[in-house]
């Protein structure tokens, strides 16, 4: 029973977390793409900054970067069946794309403390303050954690898990702890390298 209520608890904080970004980006709105990688860098946020993150979801090493483990099912499909958010399709020459809209605002959160409200906030208007898809997703191929999933996946096989205390390493630039400031070892350098190479087609 414990368990069922955490899971529908951690599910909820998704959700929350995912409207807190679309309700202050500009136009309340985003791609999908753009939604996955801030929710990704809000966790970071909120593991260096608070000991844990935001969602309490994991994150899974796709070509494209990280995204929701599940994305479709635990954040796009309930978020649009609730009547928060709408899917939009927009075609613009031969590229289509489905951004996500807020169709009913959350006017008072539940499950976020104003704290993480406040760094979904940062997130969207500060840290990522580019919301073009290939420029978030182009931050996103630098990170560490997801450079080292993707390396490990092969083909056929599920998306490899992102380890976020692997991840957290990009932060580094943006934080006065030492130790996020020492460079990567060796043998992770070699693996990030290697990855690097291989995903060279997405970037």
């Amino acid at each position: 029973m414990r368990t069922v209520i955490a899971m529908a608890t951690a599910r909820n904080k998704l959700l929350e977390a995912a409207m807190a970004l679309l309700q202050v980006s500009p136009r309340q709105r985003l791609n999908i793409v753009v939604l996955n990688k801030a929710l990704f860098y809000l966790d970071l946020h909120a593991l260096r900054d608070l000991g844990k993150t935001v969602t309490e979801q994991e994150y899974v090493a796709l070509p494209q970067g990280p995204v929701v483990d599940s994305y479709k099912e635990i954040l796009i499909k309930p978020l649009i069946e609730s009547g928060l958010a709408e899917q939009l399709q927009e075609v613009t020459g031969t590229y289509t794309s489905k951004p996500l809209r807020v169709k009913n605002p959350i006017t008072t959160f539940s499950c976020l403390s104003e704290r993480e409200q406040e760094l979904a906030r940062y997130i969207s208007t500060g840290f990522l303050n580019s919301f073009i898809s290939a420029a978030v997703s182009a931050l996103s191929h630098d990170n560490p954690g997801w450079r080292v999933a993707n390396a490990k996946h092969e083909k056929g096989r599920p998306f490899v898990k992102i380890d976020m205390l692997l991840a957290l390493q990009q932060l580094g630039d943006d934080d006065d702890d030492a130790w996020l400031d020492e460079p990567l070892d060796a043998d992770t350098m070699a693996i990030c390298d290697a990855a690097s190479s291989a995903t060279q087609l997405w970037d």
